[in-house]
């Protein structure tokens, strides 16, 4: 029987996760398949944007060269488990056994070889976030370049987030489990909207949740995207929809929201 989840997951991510455990979509499982089978199982998963697979690794590995790397370990486990690794050696015979795998000393880590990340890569699989463990010169932690490789990727997503657009709710009274619940609702309705126009490699990305803010009297939904007329457009038959029994709006913020000199627009919702 398959399990049913749900989450703030857009319909063109291949690898959501959960927690630590990986999760992946089913064109990432028609990509990777052969690479997966020998490493673990795959458990059908279903949501409302589609089924994926929770990977259940079973490999795991004795090709982490424990010696010499350098990790922190609790005095009274000896060297099984590791608070952290900052450099890691592996055994050249033994980590290209398996595509995708943990070791012991560091059970929470999903690992993969060069060959899995190629396939994503070529593949243009969404959702893959890879961090270089091995080979890498003696002294250089592979958190430094993790932290260089992150700025790196939100330099290039800026322009995606350079608008954004807050959903204004007020409250007539005191706020209600009932005006909690319908908040909740719209969050995931307006997220599930905004992924739907970017369900594939060629579709642009429209906007993405941001949070929600808890004012005196009012609930702010954030929403970042690239231009805030077209989420205004696409959210404004949801709001029409859900019927709030308070004061209902949006504001526009046409540049970054903490310039002052960003125009503002105030639209509401009727």
């Amino acid at each position: 029987m398959d399990s049913y989840v749900t989450g703030d997951v857009a319909a063109f991510n291949d690898y959501p996760c959960i927690g630590p455990i990986p999760v992946l979509s089913q064109r990432a499982v028609q990509v990777l398949k052969d690479l997966l089978g020998p490493c673990g199982e795959l458990l059908p998963l279903t949501s409302d944007i589609g089924d994926y697979f929770a990977f259940n690794i079973l490999t795991k590995s004795e090709a982490l060269d424990v010696e010499n790397s350098e990790a922190e370990f609790a005095p009274s486990t000896g060297k099984e488990t590791a608070f952290s690794i900052d450099h890691f050696e592996f055994h050249r015979d033994q980590v290209g056994q398996h595509a995708i795998f943990r070791v012991r000393e560091m059970p929470a880590y999903v690992l993969v070889t060069d060959a899995f990340k190629t396939r994503v890569d070529q593949a243009g699989l969404f959702g893959f976030q890879f961090s270089k463990l091995w080979p890498l010169p003696r002294g250089e932690r592979w958190e430094i370049l993790e932290m260089r490789e992150k700025r790196n990727r939100d330099q290039t997503l800026q322009p995606l987030r350079g608008q954004s657009l807050t959903i204004d709710l007020f409250y007539d009274g005191a706020e209600s489990d009932a005006e909690d619940a319908l908040i909740n609702s719209l969050v995931e309705k307006i997220s599930g909207v905004l992924a739907g126009h970017r369900d594939s490699k060629e579709s642009s990305f429209v906007g993405a949740v941001e949070g929600v803010e808890m004012l005196e009297g009012q609930d702010r939904i954030w929403i970042v995207c690239p231009e805030a007329e077209t989420v205004a457009r696409i959210v404004l038959p949801v709001l029409r929809d859900i019927n709030w029994p308070g004061v209902c709006g949006m504001t526009l913020f046409r540049g970054n929201r903490y310039d002052p000199n960003t125009k503002v627009k105030k639209v509401t919702v009727e």
